[in-house]
């Protein structure tokens, strides 16, 4: 599930150096091997015509760094040399093949395959497609840490007003990860503007924020996909003595256009005040339904 970071009122969290892109995590499944021509050379460049075909290839990943791809007989590691980058080699049949492997997502790859022996060395493209997901879940390659402090109070205030609505989260999620909660400098009025949204689906359904592991699954799986996100439920929170001023916002995501706008008051500064502002303003946004709170993926 997604990490609570978002929430929090003093969130750290230790990331690799960012010149270092994310390993991409790889789905384990059975895969469409096409590959195309040969290129032998020696003392020249000879390219061999009339060679392409079609396997089938059956990936497993036993971590994020090491994975095995068999068929036709063979079986060969797979170490991670880069982000996206996998390399093996195969020998037998009087030549060393090396097999350098670059996953454009996690579920299609293209290769270039090397041959060498008998004082030849012949080049082969080949590219992978995933065609059938496999039951056992792609590894996590999640590389960051957090460490929790108290929840803020505008995200302890959303939960409030969740909790008032009566929407419970789906089954494996909290409200928690339902919440996105920041400040901003708002300059036209001088003062820290803070906001907290909800992510909506076409019919108002709430949305978990998507982590890394359920965008991986919406890769591996054909059947899975992200349920899409089409509207924004923004509430922008002021305090302005002597309490707390709330604008609840519906923001069309395609257009970016706010559809719906309106304001909510209330005594007090604490997190309870603004629930109960953010409770006055969500009633008067009109028939926009909110709810109820739904899981990331849906399964075709």
């Amino acid at each position: 599930m997604i990490s609570k970071s978002r929430l929090l009122a003093l969130p750290f969290t230790l990331l690799a150096a960012a010149s270092q892109a994310a390993p991409l995590p790889i789905c384990p499944g059975v895969y469409e091997a096409s590959w195309g021509n040969v290129t032998l050379s020696a003392d020249g460049t000879v390219t061999l015509a009339g060679t392409p075909g079609t396997t089938r290839l059956t990936l497993s990943v036993q971590d994020c760094d090491t994975a095995t791809l068999e068929g036709d007989g063979q079986r060969m590691t797979l170490v991670r040399r880069g982000a996206d980058y996998f390399q093996g080699e195969i020998n037998g049949g009087g030549a060393h093949r090396i097999f350098d492997i670059h996953f454009t997502t996690p579920a299609q790859a293209i290769a270039l395959i090397t041959a060498q022996g008998g004082g030849l060395q012949g080049q082969r493209g080949m590219s992978l497609r995933l065609i059938e997901a496999s039951a056992t879940l792609a590894p996590s390659c999640s590389q960051s840490t957090t460490e929790e402090g108290p929840l803020s109070r505008d995200a302890e205030a959303a939960m409030l007003w969740a909790e008032a609505r009566g929407l419970a989260p789906a089954s494996g999620y909290d409200i928690g990860d339902y919440i996105t909660a920041e400040a901003t400098y708002d300059p036209r009025r001088d003062v820290v503007a803070h906001r907290v949204s909800f992510d909506l689906g076409l019919s108002g359904e709430i949305l978990p924020q998507p982590d890394a592991e359920e965008r991986t699954a919406a890769f591996c799986d054909p059947d899975l996909f992200l349920n899409p996100l089409r509207y924004l439920l923004n509430f922008k929170i002021f305090d302005l003595a002597p309490g707390v001023t709330v604008f609840a916002q519906i923001i069309d995501i395609e257009t970016g256009k706010i559809t719906a706008q309106a304001e909510g008051r209330a005594d007090g500064t604490d997190a309870a005040a603004v629930a109960q502002a953010m409770t006055r303003a969500s009633e008067d946004l009109g028939a926009q339904p909110l709810g109820p709170m739904t899981s990331g993926l849906t399964r075709r």
